[in-house]
């Protein structure tokens, strides 16, 4: 049982622009960031950090994008969550993300999310 996780949600609809500077200002190195979003095209992502011990999962289907950022991870734990999210296909939400969460790591004790 994974007895810390913190989880940040943030997601903008891509006709926003206001929602989408905001969600690329709260994603650090996000420089590529706004060229794939204002391409339009549906996809996903991740990204670990391992000297912070984060990954960063990001889904768009075209019309919205979605940023889970999740903490106090290692590597292994890292892998695990992206490869669940591979299986979450286009359409992403709160609720499946979590359950690819825990398909991942186990069943969250303590978990924050924002």
């Amino acid at each position: 049982m994974v007895e810390q996780i913190r989880v940040l949600e943030i997601g903008a609809r891509l006709d926003d622009p206001v929602a989408v500077d905001q969600l690329i200002a709260a994603i650090p190195d996000s420089g590529k960031l706004r060229e794939v979003l204002d391409t339009g095209e549906a996809g996903q992502f991740a990204m670990y950090n391992d000297k912070k011990r984060e990954l960063l999962c990001l889904a768009c289907d075209g019309l919205s994008v979605l940023c889970f950022n999740v903490t106090d991870l290692d590597q292994e734990q890292a892998m695990a969550i992206a490869n669940e999210c591979q299986a979450i296909g286009e359409v992403w939400n709160h609720r499946k993300f979590i359950a690819a969460l825990e398909r991942a790591v186990g069943p969250l004790e303590h978990m924050r999310i924002q």
